[in-house]
């Protein structure tokens, strides 16, 4: 996909996003109750992420 076809794919999803934000916030609620190890698994990684980060700074 080019930089210009990236940028128009980015704003539509934006738009889409303002507009109907009860229908996103919806569809992460079900993807989230339906896929709770990889939540889990996403929140340890940032987590140990994010304390290596503080340990070198």
């Amino acid at each position: 996909m080019n930089e210009e076809a990236r940028q128009a794919r980015n704003k539509y999803f934006r738009e889409y996003r303002k507009k109907n934000p009860e229908k996103v916030k919806e569809y992460r609620r079900k993807w989230r109750k339906e896929n709770r190890e990889k939540v889990k698994q996403y929140q340890e990684r940032y987590w140990e992420k994010k304390l290596k980060n503080e340990k070198e700074a």
